[in-house]
């Protein structure tokens, strides 16, 4: 076989090679025509927020355009195909839907398509997180196929603080003898999603102490930090009365309440948590015991002075 010949095959091979590479046969004028796909997303809003509660994830949707124009070759494009995909900063499940937008240019070589972006987060995510979303985009216009990136575009996910609140007790039950003075220790744990401060109080406060009761609280309000716990001290002193025998409960109420959350306006039920002090035994405040023992000793020696004197009186009648 010839050089002519091995050089003519080469040629014909690189021409048939080109027209299933490129439609059509190859052309750097619509090569370049092929940069005027141009592709735009605009977003309804750049920021949304999540409601992330106990055991709900919070679902957060926007929706969006995208607008196409092509140019050149744009005579000859009948449909551009979009292709979006999201991501999330977090790895927070992201859906586009739809994911596939098919555009038809119009007279002036321009369309729109319209999708929603939804994102999933989880449950009791932290309300200090934000999280951005990035979109992204490829319009390929047919026929020709000519393909170009649509420049990026990003939305920012922030999280609604929720308010819970846990509240629990070391014992709260007591059993005391009256007159004596006792103590809890109550528990608050935020079980919300942020930081937040707490407003104590006792709503019996004013008739227990009309009844002689000493009721304390080692601080009224309280901030404790997201998923922390504090510890505070409820003082109890009964009243100082007369009992030869008493075996009686008394119960009261702790009120906890989210302040943040009254502020704000927010939903936060208050939680009450019950104490029962029980007095059992015999009081006699500002008796002295020494006293008793004196008076008793006292009355004993009287008695037997009494009995001695009335015996020597009997005998000296007879």
């Amino acid at each position: 076989m010839g050089k002519l010949t091995v050089l003519s095959i080469l040629v014909v091979a690189m021409f048939f090679g080109t027209m299933f590479a490129f439609p059509g046969g190859f052309s750097p004028v619509e090569e370049a025509e092929a940069e005027q796909v141009q592709g735009s997303i605009v977003l309804s809003t750049n920021v949304v927020y999540a409601d992330v509660e106990p055991g709900k994830h919070g679902v957060v949707s926007v929706s969006g355009i995208v607008d196409v124009a092509v140019t050149g070759a744009g005579t000859n494009v009948q449909v551009v195909i979009v292709s979006l995909t999201g991501s999330s900063g977090m790895g927070w499940p992201v859906t586009i839907s739809p994911s596939t937008i098919p555009i038809k240019p119009e007279s002036n070589n321009k369309g729109t398509g319209a999708f929603t972006a939804t994102v999933t987060v989880p449950p009791k995510t932290s309300y200090k997180v934000a999280d951005m979303v990035t979109i992204t985009g490829r319009a390929v216009a047919f026929p020709g196929l000519l393909s170009k990136l649509i420049p990026e575009t990003t939305f920012t996910v922030q999280i609604n603080q929720f308010y819970r609140f846990v509240v629990s007790a070391d014992k709260p039950y007591k059993e005391i003898s009256p007159g004596d003075q006792t103590a809890f220790t109550i528990h608050i744990k935020n079980d919300g999603n942020g930081d937040d401060k707490y407003r104590l109080e006792i709503p019996e406060l004013k008739s227990l102490s009309d009844k002689g009761w000493v009721v304390t609280l080692q601080q009224y309000d309280v901030e404790i930090e997201e998923s922390k716990e504090a510890s505070l001290v409820v003082t109890v002193n009964t009243p100082q009365e007369w009992h030869m025998w008493i075996n009686e409960p008394t119960q009261f109420r702790v009120r906890v309440q989210s302040e943040q959350a009254i502020t704000l306006n927010k939903i936060s039920l208050p939680n009450e948590y019950f104490l029962t002090v029980r007095q059992r035994g015999f009081s006699t405040p500002g008796f002295d015991p020494m006293f008793m023992i004196l008076a008793i000793a006292f009355i004993a020696a009287a008695l037997s002075v009494q009995m001695k004197a009335g015996r020597i009186s009997v005998t000296r009648r007879r």
